[in-house]
């Protein structure tokens, strides 16, 4: 039986995560008849264990094994400069798998530090060529990476057995560079969840969807946090006025108490009700569901979804409504824009310099897809199919490798 190791899944809670996560699993199952089993490194083991297995098949195999990851990182160091043995730095669990799976999205990326990419790149180099593990890396978003850091981590990506890239940019800039073992694909949540209830796509397109996150407020130093909490008010209250529809107010993730959007979500309900504002229409969550529920239950009635977070953006795609995508990096463009030529629905907020500016922007797309739905939903509807096969090639280029292994051995 094939053993996975499965890395970059730290936290269940970021719902984008855990999609990528638990639809790799479901569907390289799926294709390996369930002869194989999943080994994740995880900070938060049991709670990674229970939602991976509340949303998957009972009888799959998957086991959750503690990191720790100050320790892991002096591990490293030692076993990259002193010569000590890199095998103490995983868990027996790890050491015992065939192949090493890395999944995305944009850790590789310098939008958050370029340094621990780099560092991070580093380590599964390492995993390769000392542990002469096979690394694959599926559904990234990969660089660019800038001045001294370029080289070398181009030098480092083409060690490895595999990367298939989420979206074009990824692709062009890998293969502009000289790297063969790149294949392009899409985000793997752009496939169905293994519980998730298909039928229910049908279902009439009678809410606004309105996802924020603490996350984009760092990639904008041109407002403070109380305006910033005003801005998503100022958002919500356009949308009350433009039609009588629920307004669903949902948090996504949960990676830190300064990346929490549940607090995120808490801090809008207290500043409307500051405002002495009562929406009878606003829907808040104040729980993070597993993905299938929040497909099942808020995004399957969503006309459109504002989100801070691209992989609510993605589910409403999915279940057939369209979405507005207020970003802090280049993987919205890649994956949403140009797989989806929509560009005009995703706004960088690092190209505004006042609240103002950034509020006048969001509320005009919300206009040109209210005005142009329907060609919009249309133009979606004819796309997704082929994104979804771009999606199945993460798992059939992954597949593929494994079972030539497999013959000759």
């Amino acid at each position: 039986m094939l053993k996975i190791g499965v890395f970059h899944i730290p936290n269940t809670l970021n719902v984008g995560s855990m999609m990528m996560a638990e639809n790799f699993m479901w569907y390289v199952w799926s294709s390996l008849g369930g002869q194989v089993a999943f080994v994740v490194p995880t900070p938060y083991r049991e709670k990674t264990e229970e939602r991976l297995r509340n949303a998957l098949p009972e009888d799959m195999r998957i086991t959750c094994v503690q990191e720790r990851a100050q320790e892991a990182w002096r591990k490293v160091a030692q076993g990259t400069f002193w010569g000590n043995r890199l095998c103490e730095l995983l868990p027996p669990e790890l050491l015992e798998c065939d192949v090493f799976v890395v999944l995305g999205g944009d850790d590789f990326t310098e939008s958050y530090s370029p340094l621990w990419a780099l560092m991070e790149l580093y380590k599964f180099y390492l995993f390769k060529t000392r542990l002469k593990k096979r690394v694959f890396f599926l559904g990234q978003t990969v660089g660019p990476f800038s001045g001294w850091r370029h080289p070398l981590a181009i030098r480092l990506l083409k060690k490895l057995d595999l990367i298939t890239c989420r979206d074009p940019l990824s692709y062009e800039y890998l293969k502009k560079n000289g790297l063969s073992n790149v294949v392009l694909c899409a985000d793997l949540a752009f496939l169905p969840l293994a519980k998730e209830d298909n039928r229910k796509t049908s279902l009439e397109k009678s809410a606004y969807v309105v996802v924020p996150s603490r996350l984009l407020h760092r990639y904008m130093p041109y407002i403070s946090y109380p305006e910033y909490v005003d801005f998503w008010c100022d958002l919500i209250l356009s949308l009350a006025e433009t039609e009588d529809r629920e307004i669903f107010l949902l948090p996504h993730a949960m990676n830190s108490p300064l990346d929490d959007d549940r607090l995120m979500v808490q801090d809008i309900a207290i500043a409307l009700k500051k405002r002495g504002t009562v929406l009878g229409n606003l829907r808040i969550i104040s729980e993070i569901l597993l993905p299938y529920e929040m497909r099942n239950t808020i995004f399957a009635k969503s006309l459109l979804t504002i989100t801070a977070r691209m992989h609510a953006a993605i589910s409403t795609l999915v279940r057939g409504g369209v979405p507005l995508n207020i970003a802090y990096s280049e993987k919205s463009l890649g994956v949403l824009g140009k797989h989806f030529s929509v560009e005009k629905l995703v706004v960088d907020v690092r190209r505004f310099s006042r609240r103002e500016e950034l509020l006048r922007n969001v509320l005009a797309s919300v206009g040109f897809a209210l005005e142009n739905y329907e060609r919009l939903r249309e133009a979606i509807f004819a796309r997704l199919p082929i994104i979804q096969k771009l999606a199945m090639q993460n798992i059939a280029s992954f597949v593929k490798l494994i079972e030539i292994d497999q013959t000759l051995s």
